[in-house]
């Protein structure tokens, strides 16, 4: 009887730390890059033409919502939703679901290369 407790409890001791390990490290939430090619103000949408490769972007365009709680910068200062135009590149990531945007960076030019 005292191996099984000890065993019970030796496994559990073990356990504890790759449990921890799991719960701390959570994928990164989904990135989105692409070009405005449309707004809606009514919906509060964005038709974006994403990239596919360093310089190519989808011919297929994919709509996102911006709500009020999606974080907006363009060129590193604050924005909101009106201050969106047509042609400007957004980067941005999708934490609460894959059509809402959460924070937003608006680029006026296009980025280099790479990033």
């Amino acid at each position: 009887m005292k191996s099984l407790l000890f065993a019970l409890v030796a496994f559990s001791l073990l356990s504890l730390p790759a449990a921890a390990a799991a719960k701390k490290i959570a994928p990164p939430p989904p990135e989105v890059f692409g070009k405005v090619t449309a707004i809606n103000a009514t919906t509060k949408e964005v038709t974006l033409l994403l990239r596919k490769g360093p310089t190519v972007l989808d011919k297929k365009p994919t709509i996102y919502i911006v709500d009020d709680l999606t974080s907006v910068t363009i060129n590193g200062a604050p924005a909101k939703f009106p201050d969106i135009h047509v042609g400007m590149f957004i980067q941005g990531t999708t934490e609460r679901d894959a059509h809402t945007l959460d924070n937003i960076t608006l680029l006026t030019t296009p980025p280099k290369s790479g990033t």
